[in-house]
């Protein structure tokens, strides 16, 4: 698992005082999208308060053979792991080719919003089917607190 993070300074509303927020992407490589099951793309800083996810990006590394693309959903609670982006099948349908999520339109199943020290979680169900199906996933977003 590959992150980095910066800095970035947000004037709170109702007054001049500037508060400083730590901004976080972070990557998975090598999921096998022919399987059904999760993989945790990071757990949020227990010392920053809550994280919100801006974008999600899945792209393959490696698509053969397709004959059905795999359903994701990125999220924090076991049962679906869908509160963040609902499940979706991918769109993306080759190598290389990539797939932008903007989380919050999913407000029907929860929010964007990740409490400290909690696993957010990329799930894979159902499963494609072809020869390969290699997928990769980017997360950003920014901690408030």
């Amino acid at each position: 698992m590959a992150g980095t993070q910066g800095r970035v300074i947000c004037l709170q509303s109702g007054g001049a005082q500037l508060l400083e927020r730590r901004l976080e992407h972070r990557a998975v490589t090598g999921i096998d999208a022919q399987t059904v099951g999760n993989t945790t793309v990071f757990t949020t800083d227990a010392d920053y308060g809550r994280f919100v996810v801006t974008l999600l990006v899945l792209f393959f590394t490696s698509v053969t053979g397709l004959t059905l693309l795999a359903t994701t959903s990125l999220g924090y609670a076991a049962a679906n792991y869908d509160q963040i982006s609902a499940a979706a099948q991918i769109s993306a349908n080759g190598t290389n080719k990539y797939e932008l999520r903007v989380p919050g339109d999913v407000e029907a199943t929860g929010s964007n919003s990740v409490a400290a020290s909690t696993a957010v979680v990329l799930r894979v169900n159902p499963a494609g089917t072809g020869t390969t199906q290699t997928l990769s996933t980017y997360v950003q977003g920014f901690y408030i607190g």
